[in-house]
Order: structure tokens, then C-alpha cells, then sequence
């Protein structure tokens, strides 16, 4: 017993610390104290011995004089520690061997207890170290004889009387302050014991599934926490071992720099600042909330992503033709891989990887939501994410595809008069041969000469090569493609082929000009046909998805209704089935892909009265009714109306705005109008039974807006603002009788 009480009575803090206006209780108590980093805790240890001229006695021996200035101690703190910094920076502005011992000792005893992280301290004080060293090394020492004079003294040390005294009065301060962090380390050490006597206390109010529950969620929001720190390091290693080596010019310029690494800067910004607000809301362990609340606060910043992904493919594919140009690049990388085990590539790609991730680990989190408030915020932000994700990982495929097309159009001569790269454009085959062109001599008939077909989704792109020596012979020399010509573009909806009785040929055309192929052998002859009429036929299938409405609603004589058969027949299925509109996640559970397929297939080649919904799964029907909507060339409210009906969100009166702008709709385009209002009642009809099928207007927004209100080009900022469209999706729903009531004066 008495061993504890001596114990307690070293950690005992006079009456006299404890002052009205900053009272260890009160210091003890207050939301956050920053913990000083124990010296024990450092890399590098010193004993107590080397600590002993830097301590002051404890507070059970200490006498009135040191009991007042403990009692100072807070207001001893400086209010500027760069002033501290500063005076030592003038007092050690020249190099001398016995300044190390100054800095060692002042600067970490000033930086230890200022509340800087400990690595801080360390790489603050190493810098110093290196910069004296240079100091010293450039500067001719002349040994003369110790004295204890201060004069002297200082001369041998390169010091003068006053810059001496300036180190003093910092050492002296450092002794004030090293005791104001003794209180500190008191007070928190009570703060600790407090809230956690205030925790287990609530704690035993709550039955044990609760705290099962709570506990769980926290461990949770822990280990979301942890795969953040570990990603926000690979971010921090990338930088400080491969980009800020690079800064110096000596491995790479600065723009192959800024094309590798892109903006991988900011996205660091981003994640500490993700890191930071995620780690406030583990100081309520074990009653964590709030996550979602976080996360939708970092969603917006999430842009940073965007150039990120952009650039990505280029910046892989410039890193390797750096390495083949430069073997000096080629050389450092592989020395850096190897000595700090690590790989460029593999940080290189994690920024494009971790918004899906995190997505999933955000799924799993929700699963463990403590309340319905906290699963209804955490549903928000992980639909934000997914969005962003989805981007991400359509904007990989598109870059891939665009990088192939680039490639085709930069071998073409004259290419800026010829944009090849389009959205929706996909680069199906390519390859030489040799095509039937009529003689230049004054022979009549018609000779073989090599072309080069490119495929693509939507046209079929013949060209030759460019007959220029200078050009051929430079190409050559560079061991790169040949340039090329363009001989003709036809567009895929007016390909046709041509049977013809010589097997070795293929021909194609236009309906205006004939193409007559001869491939390289009978192998690839079947290939380019096989790709050319499977073109064709996927042409001739689209009769509904993937056609613009105005052609659908004219091949089935319904410019009248504006209401196309798939339509029709999938909200009358809906609507007749047993459980129909109250079955649980109607249009936000996706049918099988299988079933999807089937029943699109159906509606794209049977006619009206041969096409039967009967047994089919009912999410499957409902799903197809979305892939339709979905593969519209063209959005059904139209790619224009994106900004205006967000913008309308902000208007005094949003009915009224959201009402003017579909009269505008309805005006250019009756039929999408049209079209727009049958969904819209319908899927109010769907919301009514919310309580069986908990599809609220909110939840039938998050589906179906993404179909029908979208961008021309979609980005991450855009992605982003995906909550903003499904608002506006919302609004209409809930307030459709009051939108449409005047809808044929319209």
C-alpha cells in the first residue's frame, strides 16, 4: 500500500499549478488534449544522465521559487514558437564543431514539447544537423587554447558574447517549457482516466447487445481507418522516394515529372484531410457516429481524381518508353525499387484502384450501422463513391480504347482534318490487304495493291500507305508504322457484303462504290468476314435498344401515344403481377443477366404480338425496362437539360422552375415528354406501396435518374453531382400531380 501511495505522490502537482484560469482540472477535462511525445517513446533515447542538465526537480522537492514558475508555466509557453526558432537561428548563424551540441540539446527539447509529431522533431533537427556540417566543412579551423573566459570562450566556438547568452536564455526557457509539459502529461493522463470512468459508466446502462453492436461498429470504423493509414502511406512513399528525388531535373524533366505522376500531390492533400476527419470520430470510441456525415463533407474533393485517371495510361505508357529511351531513368528506378523495396508501378496505380475499394469497405461498414440515421447518411456517401468509382473504371476502359484509336489516326497524313475518337467508338479489328484498284498505265483491268482496314463499331476505315520516299525512308530509319492515307469511310448503316463465287475474295460497299478484298490467306479472309457481317447483323437486331425513341416510336406506328411497346408491355407486367408493384426492391434488385438477355433479345427481333412476359421473374422485367432507358443514344430528357434542372435546384420556387423547364422538353421534343410523364406517374404509383416494397421516391431517384438525366460527357465532377440529379428525379415524382395538371396546354 505504501509502495502505491509513493507512487501516486510522484505524480502529485502543487495546489499552487493549479490556477483559476488554466487549472489542471479544467485542462483535464477539456475535448482534446495534445499528448507530448514521451522522451522514452523517440528512436533515440537519451539516458537520464544527458537529461539531467535539462530537468528540474520534481514537484514533492521542489522549492518555493521553482513551485512558482511551474505555476507560470502555461503563460512561459511562447506564443510563437517560430520566435524561439528564429533567435536560435540568429544565435547559431555560424558554423562551429560545438554548435552540434547546442542544437542537439535546445532545438529537440524546444520542438519536443511545442506538440510536433516526433518525426517532425527528428527531420528538423537532421536538416540542421546537415546544414552545420556543410558549414563547418567549408570553414578553416584553427585550434587555439581552451579558456573559461566567455570571451575567448565564444571565439573558439565562433560565437560571440551575445549569441552565447541567446543560447542560454533558450536553454532556460526549455526548462520552463519542459515542465509546462509535465503538467500536460499530468492532466492528460487524468483526462484519460476520466473519460474512460465516464465510458464503462455508460456503458453499464446499455443491455449487451447493444454494446455489442456499438463495440462491433467501432472496431469497424477502426479498421476503415487503419487501410486509409496504410494507403496514405504508399501515397507518402511515392512522393518522398521517387517524386521529390525527380525535383532536382538530374533523373527525369519536368514534364516526363508531371506526366508520370500527374497531380498525385493533391490527391495526398485529399486523403490526409480524409484521414484527419475520420480519426476525430474515433475519440467518441466506443460510440463512433457520424462517418457518413465525413465522407460526404471529403466527397467533393474527390475530383482530384479525375486528371489522375485521365492522364493514367499515358503516364504508364510514357514511363515505359522512358525507360527505353533513357537508360539512366531506367537504372534509378530499378536501383530505387530495389533498394527500398518497393515498386513505381505498383504505387503508381493505387490511386486509381482505392475509390473501389473503399466503396466495398463502405458496403461492409453499412452493414454494421449502429442506427437507421447512420445507415441512412452512410447510404450517400457510398452511393458518391460508387459513382466516382464507376467513372474511374469507365473512364480506365475509355482510355484504353481512346489510346488505340489515337494511335490509328496519328499514322493517318492529314489527321486533324479527321476526328476518329468518339465516345461511344470502339476499335473492333484491324489489318493489311489487298484490295482491287484500276491500272495507272494505259492498260485497261484492274491490279492488287496493299490497304490497311481499320473496323470500327460504327465504320469501316480503308486507307493505303503514303507513297513519300523522304517520309518511308525517315519511317524506316525510326523503326516506326508507316504513314497513311485515307481512300474511304463508310459508315456502319449503310455496310453491305456481297456474295461473290471466288472464295479468296470479300466484297463491301456502300450502296454508291464497291470494295473488292483479297485477305493474306484463307484463315484471315474468314476472320474479316466474320467481323464485318457480325457488324451487320448486331446493326440490323438494334429495332429497340439502342435506337434513338423517334425511330422506335415510327417503326411501331406510335408517334401518337409516344409510348413504345417494351414500355407498354413491361408496366402492364408490373402492374398484373401477384405481388407486383409491392415486391421488395422492385427496379433497384437487377435480374439475372441471363434473363436480361433474353428478354432484350425478344423485344429487338419479335414483332408485338409475339411477345409474352408470362413467367418471367419480375426484377428481370423491370431491369430490361432500365437497359432500354439506359441505352438511349440520348438521354430521354436530352444531354442540355442536365445543367439547367440541377440549377433548379437552387430557384425560390423549384416546382414552378423544374415545371418551365420540362415545357421546354415537351415543346422541342413531344414525344420524350410524353414518354417522361407515363414513367413518372408510374413509378409514383410504385412509391405508394413504400412501406412493403421501401421504395420511397428518394430510393426510385437513385435507380432511375442515372438513366434519363445525364451529362454529354461524364467526368468525376459530374459523377459527383450524381445526388444533386436524383434530387431533382425526386422532386418530380413527389410532386407530379402538381407539375403535369395543365400538361396538354402545355
Amino acid at each position: 500500500m505504501s509502495k502505491k501511495k509513493s507512487k501516486r505522490s510522484s505524480l502529485a502537482l502543487p495546489m499552487s499549478a493549479l490556477s483559476e484560469e488554466g487549472s489542471l482540472a479544467s485542462l483535464a477535462l477539456s475535448p482534446r488534449v495534445i499528448a507530448i511525445p514521451q522522451r522514452d517513446d523517440s528512436p533515440g533515447k537519451r539516458s537520464a544522465s544527458n537529461l539531467s542538465s535539462l530537468s528540474v526537480s520534481s514537484t514533492s522537492r521542489s522549492s518555493p521559487a521553482s513551485t512558482r514558475r511551474a505555476t507560470r508555466s502555461q503563460s512561459a509557453l511562447p506564443t510563437n514558437p517560430s520566435d524561439s526558432k528564429s533567435e536560435l537561428a540568429a544565435a547559431l548563424s555560424e558554423p562551429a564543431k560545438r554548435k552540434k551540441e547546442y542544437v542537439s540539446q535546445a532545438m529537440e527539447d524546444i520542438l519536443m514539447i511545442s506538440g510536433l509529431p516526433y518525426y517532425e522533431v527528428v527531420q528538423i533537427t537532421e536538416d540542421l544537423g546537415k546544414r552545420i556540417d556543410r558549414a563547418a566543412d567549408a570553414v578553416q579551423w584553427k585550434k587555439r587554447k581552451t579558456s573559461t573566459e566567455p570571451l575567448r570562450d565564444a571565439k573558439r566556438t565562433c560565437l560571440n558574447v551575445e549569441q552565447l547568452m541567446a543560447v542560454s536564455r533558450i536553454r532556460d526557457s526549455s526548462q520552463e517549457l519542459l515542465e509546462y509539459s509535465r503538467l500536460r502529461d499530468a492532466a492528460t493522463t487524468i483526462q484519460a482516466r476520466v473519460r474512460g470512468w465516464m465510458v464503462r459508466k455508460k456503458l453499464g446502462t446499455l443491455s449487451a447487445e447493444r454494446k455489442l453492436v456499438l463495440l462491433t461498429y467501432s472496431r469497424a470504423v477502426h479498421e476503415l481507418l487503419g487501410k486509409e493509414s496504410v494507403y496514405l502511406e504508399s501515397l507518402n512513399c511515392l512522393v518522398d522516394n521517387y517524386l521529390l528525388p525527380m525535383e532536382d531535373g538530374s533523373v527525369v524533366g519536368s514534364k516526363e515529372r508531371a506526366l508520370i505522376f500527374g497531380n498525385v500531390r493533391e490527391i495526398v492533400g485529399v486523403q490526409k484531410g480524409a484521414h484527419r476527419k475520420l480519426s476525430r470520430i474515433l475519440d467518441k470510441w466506443p460510440f463512433v457516429s457520424g462517418v457518413g456525415k465525413a465522407l460526404l463533407k471529403v466527397a467533393p474533393s474527390l475530383t482530384v481524381y479525375g486528371p489522375y485517371v485521365a492522364n493514367f495510361n499515358n503516364a504508364q505508357s510514357g514511363m515505359q518508353r522512358l525507360k527505353k529511351e533513357k537508360s539512366s531513368f531506367n537504372r534509378w528506378v530499378t536501383e530505387t525499387d530495389r533498394d527500398k523495396g518497393l515498386s513505381l508501378a505498383s504505387l503508381l496505380s493505387q490511386p486509381v484502384n482505392h475509390i473501389a475499394k473503399f466503396s466495398a469497405d463502405l458496403k461492409i461498414l453499412l452493414s454494421l450501422a449502429p442506427s437507421e440515421q447512420e445507415s441512412s447518411v452512410l447510404e450517400t456517401a457510398i452511393q458518391l463513391y460508387e459513382d466516382a468509382g464507376q467513372h474511374i473504371k469507365e473512364a480506365l476502359i475509355g482510355a484504353d480504347t481512346s489510346e488505340s484509336i489515337v494511335s490509328v489516326q496519328r499514322r493517318i497524313d492529314g489527321s486533324e482534318q479527321l476526328d476518329l475518337v468518339r465516345p461511344d467508338r470502339v476499335l473492333i479489328d484491324q489489318g493489311e490487304v489487298m484490295m482491287e484498284v484500276p491500272r495507272k498505265s494505259d492498260k485497261a483491268g484492274l491490279k492488287l495493291a496493299p490497304h490497311t482496314i481499320f473496323l470500327f463499331n460504327d465504320l469501316l476505315l480503308i486507307t493505303s500507305e503514303k507513297k513519300d520516299k523522304k517520309l518511308i525512308k525517315k519511317k524506316a530509319k525510326a523503326g516506326t508504322l508507316p504513314m497513311l492515307q485515307v481512300v474511304a469511310q463508310v459508315p456502319l448503316k449503310k455496310l453491305e457484303t456481297t456474295e461473290v463465287e471466288d472464295d479468296a475474295k470479300f466484297v463491301v460497299g456502300d450502296g454508291k462504290q464497291t470494295f473488292v478484298f483479297s485477305a493474306k490467306s484463307p484463315e484471315n479472309q474468314g476472320m474479316w468476314k466474320s467481323h464485318i457481317n457480325g457488324c451487320i447483323e448486331r446493326r440490323d437486331a438494334q429495332r429497340v435498344f439502342g435506337v434513338p425513341l423517334m425511330e422506335v416510336l415510327e417503326k411501331e406506328n406510335r408517334i401518337d401515344s409516344g409510348v413504345p411497346v417494351i414500355v407498354e408491355k413491361c408496366m402492364a407486367f408490373l402492374r398484373s403481377e401477384r405481388e407486383g408493384l409491392e415486391t421488395q426492391g422492385l427496379f433497384r434488385i437487377s435480374g439475372m443477366k441471363g434473363d436480361l438477355d433474353e428478354l432484350q433479345e425478344m423485344f429487338d427481333t419479335k414483332e408485338e404480338d409475339e411477345i409474352t412476359l408470362e413467367g418471367r421473374d419480375i426484377h428481370a422485367v423491370a431491369g430490361t425496362l432500365l437497359l432500354w432507358l439506359r441505352e438511349f443514344p440520348e438521354p430521354l430528357l436530352g444531354f442540355d437539360m442536365f445543367e439547367p434542372l440541377i440549377n433548379s435546384l437552387n430557384a425560390s420556387e423549384m416546382c414552378v422552375g423544374t415545371k418551365e423547364l420540362l415545357r421546354d422538353i415537351k415543346c422541342r421534343s413531344p414525344c420524350h415528354m410524353k414518354l417522361f410523364r407515363t414513367l413518372v406517374f408510374f413509378w409514383r404509383d410504385l412509391t405508394l406501396h413504400s412501406e412493403v416494397n421501401k421504395m420511397s421516391p428518394s430510393n426510385i431517384a437513385i435507380v432511375v435518374a442515372p438513366n434519363i438525366l445525364r451529362p454529354r460527357v461524364e467526368t468525376i465532377e459530374t459523377a459527383l453531382r450524381s445526388p444533386l440529379a436524383n434530387q431533382v428525379i425526386e422532386s418530380i415524382v413527389e410532386d407530379c400531380d402538381a407539375i403535369f395538371a395543365d400538361f396538354d396546354s402545355w
